[in-house]
């Protein structure tokens, strides 16, 4: 077996993941396998020792894990390293690559086998066999290729336009009806060059995680309409009908307007696009408990349900008659997601594919202290539960579901006690550290422990710290409160599976 004999560090803050992974491991035919909590420990195992094999978590309570990874592989290329994470995701994955990782998987899927870990082992056996991450760096130098391929392009034809265009009003006699036509070829041309450029320099951003928002409290309503002035001309140029539905009062929320109407410019967009001459759009905002609902549908010729999962995904067209000669660069709807999701919010598409019931795009942002969000309710008081455990399921299985329950409560204790401190709502690096660290391990194992319904709570905690973490969300009193109410629920939740 790809495991026997082989010599294994596992480097993770989490006391179930390590003891986990140390049971499946041995069992499987490892030699030595030693744990580290953090990256000074690992450090300094990996310098009195070269292993075959090292886990490396993404994210330590000392240092990224990124950067523990680029200290080992100053002096060591011969270990191969694969980097294991909670809430991981493609640029997670990149990044490691790039910096000399040979492989990656998250810790939902470590488990999701079961007793079996086939999964599991495969990302192993690709890794340490073949090296895995040299392979992903050539897939990663593909994509940089087309992607340049791509941008030049897209970029050479409508500035040949504008170069020609000018060059026959330049040197060429042309009748004044035919001026004002080449004037506006070169004006179509250049917003055109500008839409690229824009996109480009958005995606790469994104790509780089440097997407940033400004945030300021807005009324909806003014986004909205501002979107559908722009929008109501391109429109008309195609004889289609645009009609826009806001609520009666103002609705303010804390975003970044300009993005926000981006997504909206976006959207409407490319309804107007593709849907035929002379049929409808609609812009509707309404209001749901505590969030925005944002409403772009068409009676245009809809999306196959077989494209909708692919359609938020780089470079990614709708192919058909419907689509083409119709410019564009593949990256808008991702670009709109990850303006959206930076926002806490959701995006979705509903089509069925068929003529006349068009498509239908619903985006939903959180009302930051709008009237109507629910508030927190004080969290209850611990009480112990018995704990039934499957007999058949062995002793290790005991052990692990007993550290997994230990830390599920230190964890929800520690996050807890952020949220009532009010140096999280100023901004503290160091408690907001300390908030993240503990999300991410609470998601993390409850995803190795196949808790699904744990994980997507938990996650919507971790989502809201990282995004404070990294300075595309202040934190507001509205946020520590729905982070208070999502920790009630996980309390209530880990009780009625007898945690705690």
């Amino acid at each position: 077996m790809i495991l026997d004999e082989k010599s294994i560090l596992i480097i993770d803050d989490s006391d179930t993941i390590r003891t986990y992974l140390q049971n499946v491991l041995v069992q499987k035919g490892a030699s030595t396998v030693r744990c580290a909590a953090t990256a000074q420990e690992g450090l300094a195992m990996c310098a009195e020792h070269t292993y075959d094999l090292i886990l490396l978590d993404l994210f330590l309570p000392d240092t990224d894990g990124i950067e523990v990874l680029k200290d080992i592989r100053a002096t060591n290329d011969v270990s191969t390293i694969v980097m294991i994470t909670g809430y991981g995701g493609i640029k997670s994955a990149i990044a490691a690559v790039q910096m000399g990782a040979d492989g990656y998987i998250e810790k939902q899927d470590i488990t999701s086998t079961q007793r079996d870990h086939i999964d599991f082992l495969y990302a192993l056996d690709q890794a340490m066999e073949h090296r895995a991450g040299v392979a992903a760096q050539k897939q990663l130098e593909q994509i940089r290729t087309e992607l340049y391929a791509m941008v030049t392009h897209d970029l050479r034809n409508p500035t040949s336009l504008i170069l020609m265009t000018t060059d026959v009003l330049l040197y060429d006699e042309v009748e004044p009806s035919q001026q004002r036509q080449m004037i506006e070829l070169i004006d179509t041309a250049g917003q055109r060059l500008i839409r690229l450029i824009n996109d480009y320099l958005d995606f790469a951003k994104i790509d780089a995680g440097y997407l940033r928002l400004d945030m300021g409290t807005v009324d909806l309503i003014q986004v909205v309409e501002s979107s559908a002035r722009f929008a109501r001309l391109q429109a008309q140029a195609k004889q289609q009908t645009l009609t826009v539905t806001v609520p009666p009062a103002p609705v303010n929320a804390r975003v970044d307007a300009e993005r926000l109407r981006q997504v909206l410019d976006n959207l409407l967009s490319n309804a107007i696009k593709y849907t035929p001459q002379g049929e409808r759009i609609a812009l509707q905002l309404s209001l749901d408990g505590g969030q925005a609902v944002f409403r772009v549908s068409d009676t245009g010729p809809g999306i196959s349900p077989e494209h909708l999962p692919k359609l938020f995904t780089k470079y990614f067209r709708v192919p058909g008659e419907t689509t083409r000669g119709i410019a564009g660069t593949g990256l808008g709807l991702l670009i709109a997601k990850e303006i959206v999701e930076a926002h806490g919010g959701t995006v979705e598409v509903q089509s069925e594919g068929v003529a006349g019931k068009g498509t239908t795009f619903t985006v939903t942002i959180p009302l930051r202290g709008a009237e109507g969000e629910a508030g927190a309710s004080p969290p209850p008081e611990p009480t112990p539960a018995a704990v039934a455990v499957d007999d058949s399921a062995g002793e290790q299985d005991l052990k692990l579901r007993e550290i997994f329950w230990r830390e599920t409560q230190r964890h929800l204790s520690m996050l807890e006690e952020a949220l009532k401190s009010p140096q999280l709502l100023a901004g503290n690096p160091e408690l907001l550290d300390k908030a993240r660290q503990a999300s991410h391990t609470l998601k993390g194992n409850a995803g190795a422990m196949q808790m699904d319904a744990l994980v997507e709570l938990v996650a919507q905690v971790d989502s809201t710290l990282q995004r404070a973490a990294n300075g595309t969300l202040v934190l507001a009193q509205a946020d520590i409160d729905r982070l208070r109410d999502i920790l009630n629920r996980i309390r209530a939740m880990a009780a009625d599976e007898g945690i705690f």
